[in-house]
């Protein structure tokens, strides 16, 4: 073989290995981060507002493939769910409205009988709508399920303090998604580097209920 030969066919060999090096398909990247929501919420209408810092443990995220198609078909399925789930909120606040004014008619003052009669007209309302906003909710996330489903390219399941994490991912750009009752998550993600950490909190959550 002619020398020229020699040092062409060298230097196509050195120019592939570079290219094989600095190709991001064979580079490999760590996404991690920590599930946690900050509520404030009422145990009931005769109880105080609460706060409390939730640590989603044992919930299942999905790393998706990325699609452009996809977040315009999430956020149409989103709209629909909120539409739903705020009617039954609606109705709810209106017939606890009714029983709260019922309670008022009868004219009583003291706390213990208050309570009682609250319990008597306004917990039932609370216990019904809190079961069809369940109801409205696992439905919904069904949906939601079966649409994403196809995207998936890995599981993990968060620890007991809302710690998850992907290991060994190839570089490109991904969804995360969870869901977490009236909360969804589907985050944009491009990994591009060795770690990234990604958490999820009601800033990049969508949150169902007004």
């Amino acid at each position: 073989m002619h020398p020229c030969s020699k040092k062409y066919l060298l230097w196509l060999l050195v120019f592939a290995c570079i290219s094989v090096i600095s190709c991001d398909v064979f580079k490999k990247g760590r996404l991690y981060g920590d599930v946690v929501v900050t509520i404030t919420f009422r145990p009931s209408v005769l109880s105080e507002e609460e706060t409390k810092v939730f640590r989603i443990a044992g919930r299942e995220i999905d790393l998706l493939k990325y699609s452009d198609t996809l977040p315009p078909r999430h956020t149409e399925l989103e709209a629909e769910c909120s539409r739903v789930y705020n009617d039954i909120a609606k109705q709810r606040e209106q017939k606890i409205s009714e029983a709260t004014r019922l309670v008022g008619s009868y004219g009583v003052t003291d706390p213990d009988s208050i309570t009682n009669l609250a319990k008597v007209h306004i917990r039932p309302i609370e216990e019904e709508y809190s079961e069809k906003e369940t109801s409205a909710i696992r439905e919904c996330a069904n949906k939601r399920n079966a649409m994403l489903f196809e995207h998936i390219v890995k599981k993990v399941t968060t620890d007991t303090q809302g710690h998850y994490e992907f290991t060994d991912l190839s570089y490109g750009r991904y969804f995360l998604s969870v869901e977490w009752g009236v909360r969804w998550w589907l985050v944009p993600v491009q990994v591009d580097a060795g770690e990234i950490k990604i958490d999820l909190t009601e800033k990049n959550a969508y949150l169902i209920s007004s």
